[in-house]
């Protein structure tokens, strides 16, 4: 899923509270999804709602307001950064559909 260029997580040296468990992850963004088994709540810390081209136009517009950046990394298929990567769109969809039946579950049990 695509990350923030700008956001950097410090964890506790000490690790997660307890209660707190990496449900996705990669090796250089570090944890994108925790799920607090407590209170239930979920933390994204990437942009799986990004479209196709949301990057490409942050980019873009960040290079011309003369900002020195880095293009987005595993994004551009190519050096001419004409081809864009989509590869998370079906992935963010199964999240955001398994994240609205799950919620959907919990409101259902309370209920029962």
């Amino acid at each position: 899923m695509p990350q923030s260029r700008y956001t950097d997580i410090a964890f506790p040296q000490s690790g997660l509270p307890n209660e707190l468990e990496v449900i996705a992850s990669a090796p250089d963004v570090g944890p994108m999804v925790l799920a607090d088994q407590v209170t239930n709540a979920v933390f994204v810390t990437g942009h799986p709602e990004y479209t196709q081209y949301t990057l490409d136009w942050e980019y873009k517009r960040d290079c011309q307001q003369g900002l020195v950046v880095e293009p987005p990394r595993n994004y551009y298929l190519n050096d001419t950064k004409n081809q864009i990567n989509n590869s998370w769109v079906t992935t963010s969809r199964l999240f955001y559909r398994n994240w609205v039946g799950q919620v959907v579950r919990k409101k259902v049990e309370k209920n029962i």
